[in-house]
């Protein structure tokens, strides 16, 4: 067991393999090891909480961004250690958190989902914070982005 700022979180290694469990999720990690999950997920936790420190003063508590940044962890380790099994080329790939990926429209779901969640009336000045836009930047995103998911 081990610690991502207030969140507990387990492995379980079998076959070559690791299942991570947090709270009621769990995640499976194909072709890893217990310490190189654990190693991975503790280095991309302390880059994405940093990142989002200062612009979720007075809009998260602590615990609150502890949540999101491991659930946008957890969403590109995951999506990123399925690519390595998945496509031609990615055998290799890095799991670490991108640069790139904190504008990326992924990143912002996961934001925008959390936000919403937690202040279903209340997450229009929170999110944007969170993404670096004026409140009528992210409302315009914000519908964008949900015609874009109303297509599927």
């Amino acid at each position: 067991m081990f610690k991502a700022g207030h969140i507990e979180i387990s492995t379980l290694e079998e076959n070559g393999n690791v299942m991570l469990y947090w709270g009621e999720r769990k995640l499976f990690f194909g072709k890893q090891d217990e310490a190189t999950v654990q190693s991975l997920l503790l280095g991309n936790f302390k880059l994405v909480r940093n990142h989002y420190d200062q612009k979720a003063k007075d809009k998260l508590t602590g615990e609150e961004l502890d949540e999101l940044s491991l659930t946008i962890v957890l969403h590109y380790l995951y999506m990123y250690n399925m690519w390595r099994g998945l496509y031609k080329g990615q055998e290799n790939k890095q799991l670490e958190f991108d640069e790139e990926d904190f504008h990326h429209p992924q990143t912002h779901d996961e934001i925008i989902w959390f936000v919403k969640r937690k202040y279903p009336g209340d997450h229009i000045h929170r999110c944007s914070a969170l993404m670096e836009m004026s409140e009528s930047e992210f409302r315009d995103y914000e519908k964008r982005r949900q015609e874009f998911h109303d297509m599927f």
